[in-house]
């Protein structure tokens, strides 16, 4: 086997499945803002297939700092839900609720999901500086891009 061939399986080791024990770790860390999450993440991915589970026990740097970055995230979440505040609108005949949030991660798909089951009666639209979520009694949408706070938010699909 030549050294490329084993460059290129070493790279793309990640491709592989998560095992499901870093499952719910990565999946909350890999929503942190942090640019150098992708390469944490996948130290601790190598770890783990070199040493197993027991990493996970260790003190190692990148364990630790994945495990920071999945706690900061989850608080987060909890920060927004406390401080959020949605207001009344009307288009058309139909009223809806809006609200604006700047998240300091990738959070608003979770954002969107609480509420989707928290008010499933109720039209809303939950918007962040890097998309919105909205609910419109039947499906639960996800746009993403860029929106300020001031920007009129597309309701079209809210009204029918």
């Amino acid at each position: 086997m030549n050294s490329q061939h084993t460059m290129q399986r070493t790279l793309f080791m990640g491709l592989s499945p998560i095992p499901h024990e870093l499952k719910p770790l990565f999946e909350s860390a890999s929503k942190h803002s942090d640019p150098m999450k992708r390469f944490r993440l996948y130290a601790v991915l190598a770890k783990f297939r070199r040493h197993g589970s027991f990493i996970l026990h260790s003190n190692d740097p990148d364990v630790r700092a994945v495990r920071k970055m999945a706690l900061q995230v989850d608080r987060e979440i909890a920060r927004v839900l406390r401080s959020l505040r949605f207001t009344r609108y009307s288009v058309e005949t139909a009223e809806f609720l809006e609200a604006w949030c700047e998240p300091r991660h990738a959070v608003l798909e979770d954002l969107g999901r609480f509420f989707q089951i928290q008010m499933p009666k109720v039209r809303w639209v939950l918007r962040t500086p890097d998309g919105a979520a909205t609910w419109d009694l039947k499906e639960l949408s996800i746009i993403q891009g860029t929106l300020t706070k001031d920007a009129p938010m597309a309701t079209n699909s809210l009204a029918s």
